[in-house]
C-alpha cells in the first residue's frame, strides 16, 4: 500500500508516481471525486434548509452558547468589569462553506478488490448568528474529515447524506463541550473570587 500526497503535484506527476502498481487513471479518479462532492453538497445544503435537521444537529451548541453568554454575565459582575457581557446567539445556525472537490490524498491498495483507491473528503463549515454575521471563535469553523474510497471501475464511495450529518452533528458536539468546559471555568472563578473575598463560604 502505498500513500500520495496530491496537492502541489500536477496529474502527470502523480500518474508516474503510481506507475509502480496499476497506474490509476489519475484524471478519471478525480473527475468521479469532483462529482461525488458537488453531489454531497447540493444534499447537504438541502437537507439543512429543513428546521428539525438544523436543530437535531445544533441543539447542544445552543445551549452552549447560553452557558457562555450566563458565565460572561455573571463574571462582569462579580469582578465589577468595564464594558457589557459577551453574547452569544443560541439561535447559532451552520453554514457549508466549503467541500473539497480534489481528493486530498490518494493511496492505492492492489489487493483491495472493494476499496482500490482510499482518501477522504473534508467539509468546512462555519457558525453564524440570527443576525447572519459569522461567530468570532476558536472553534470555528468546523473542519469535518471523512474517509471515502473507490473500487477499481473508479466509482467512489462517498457518505450518505445521513451519514454526513451525523459527523457533522458528532464535530458540532464536540466544539459545544468545549464551551461548556469554559462556562464552568469562568463560574468556578467567580465562585473563588467571592469565597477569597469572604462574600460566600
Amino acid at each position: 500500500m502505498k500513500t500520495f500526497a496530491v496537492a502541489g503535484l500536477t496529474t502527470i506527476a502523480l500518474a508516474i508516481s503510481f506507475a509502480a502498481e496499476a497506474e490509476p487513471d489519475v484524471a478519471a479518479l478525480e473527475a468521479g471525486y469532483k462529482t461525488a462532492s458537488e453531489n454531497l453538497k447540493t444534499e447537504l445544503t438541502e437537507a439543512l434548509t429543513h428546521e428539525d435537521v438544523r436543530k437535531s444537529i445544533l441543539e447542544p451548541l445552543w445551549k452552549a452558547n447560553k452557558a457562555m453568554s450566563d458565565a460572561s454575565v455573571a463574571t462582569v459582575k462579580a469582578f465589577k468589569m468595564k464594558g457589557e457581557p459577551v453574547h452569544l446567539s443560541d439561535e447559532a445556525e451552520l453554514r457549508i462553506d466549503n467541500i473539497t472537490e480534489r481528493p486530498p490524498f490518494l493511496r492505492q491498495d492492489v489487493a483491495d478488490l472493494y476499496n482500490r483507491y482510499r482518501s477522504a473528503v473534508v467539509i468546512n463549515l462555519s457558525s453564524y448568528g440570527k443576525d447572519g454575521r459569522p461567530m468570532s471563535s476558536k472553534d470555528y469553523p468546523y473542519d469535518v474529515t471523512i474517509a471515502v474510497a473507490a473500487d477499481p471501475q473508479i466509482h467512489w464511495n462517498f457518505p450518505t447524506t445521513a451519514e454526513a450529518l451525523q459527523a457533522i452533528g458528532d464535530r458540532v458536539l464536540e466544539a459545544a463541550k468545549g464551551r461548556f468546559k469554559m462556562a464552568e471555568e469562568s463560574y468556578q472563578r467567580v465562585i473563588d473570587y467571592k469565597r477569597a473575598k469572604g462574600l460566600i463560604r
